[in-house]
């Protein structure tokens, strides 16, 4: 039993030595010490502004040019059932409520020129633009002032001063 002590304490003084030499060859922040502290890092700028971490670029948005799949061919009728249905299904509420009030009033009487115009305005002008010229908050631009445009400012005005709701799809089969 006392070999194994011995041994044992020998052991630990030798770990103690060579732990020793090896904290001497280390450089000072790298050393277990607890006497000097590792030097701090080195201290950058505060950013207080995220725009100010990159360098001035062009805020503006251009949206890509989107082109609808030409319909050859439409039947008037599947034309009048598909425009109904992209008046009501627009992604923004109040654009589904206008136009497909509009839809229900006057696309059964509509001409098929008149159709085109309205497929053209839905399907390649964004909603809220729509939106917009339709209740006269901006100027119409001249490619969408249309009679189509005039008969749809005309149901956003709402003269007969009703309560509007989104008409029944099943009703326009």
């Amino acid at each position: 039993m006392l070999t194994t002590r011995t041994t044992f304490a020998a052991a630990a003084r030798a770990a103690c030595a060579r732990r020793a030499s090896i904290a001497a060859l280390a450089p000072r922040h790298l050393s277990t010490s607890t006497a000097i502290p590792p030097p701090p890092p080195p201290k950058t700028p505060a950013v207080t502004d995220p725009w100010d971490m990159h360098p001035p670029m062009d805020m503006t948005y251009t949206p890509p040019e989107f082109v609808p799949a030409p319909r050859v061919n439409e039947p008037i009728e599947a034309k009048r059932r598909r425009l109904l249905w992209h008046s009501r299904k627009r992604g923004i509420l109040e654009c589904d409520l206008l136009l497909s009030t509009f839809a229900a009033q006057h696309l059964s009487t509509l001409s098929a020129d008149k159709l085109d115009a309205y497929d053209a305005l839905i399907s390649k002008e964004n909603d809220w633009d729509i939106y917009y010229w339709a209740t006269l908050k901006k100027p119409v631009p001249e490619h969408v002032d249309t009679e189509v445009m005039a008969l749809i400012q005309q149901v956003a005005k709402n003269e007969a001063r009703t309560i509007l709701k989104m008409p029944e799809l099943a009703e326009y089969k």
